[in-house]
């Protein structure tokens, strides 16, 4: 199982921009290609598993599965919650514009433990 965080300690994030402690460079969701933060709120579940993921930049890059899709487990990274992924699970993001990256910088920020291995 894998799990993937809303939100790190390391991360600060505003209504406009995010920035890591780590890097003084500020991101806005005006230049995000793609943002997927696993609150519960911002999931749509059917059956208990996650159906839609949406994308929270201004792109509407939603991120769906055709198949069995991850769970919500509330509060399971730091109070955060998370999402759960089975070793076949997989959520597509469609092909547009706004994540055809070509040459571009692409910088990915992501939180995740995977259980399956243990400590």
């Amino acid at each position: 199982m894998r799990r993937l965080a809303a939100e790190s300690a390391e991360i600060a994030s505003t209504s406009a921009c995010v920035s890591s402690k780590s890097n003084t460079e500020m991101f806005c969701r005006s230049r995000l290609a793609l943002w997927l933060e696993a609150s519960s709120g911002n999931v749509t579940v059917s059956n208990g598993q996650v159906e839609k993921w949406a994308d929270l930049s201004k792109n509407h890059n939603d991120a769906t599965n055709t198949t069995g899709g991850p769970t919500v487990d509330a509060s399971a990274v730091n109070g955060h919650d998370a999402l759960t992924f089975g070793a076949d699970v997989i959520l597509t993001v469609a092909d547009g514009p706004s994540v055809r990256f070509g040459t571009d910088q692409v910088v990915v920020f992501a939180v995740g433990k995977d259980t399956a291995r243990g400590p």
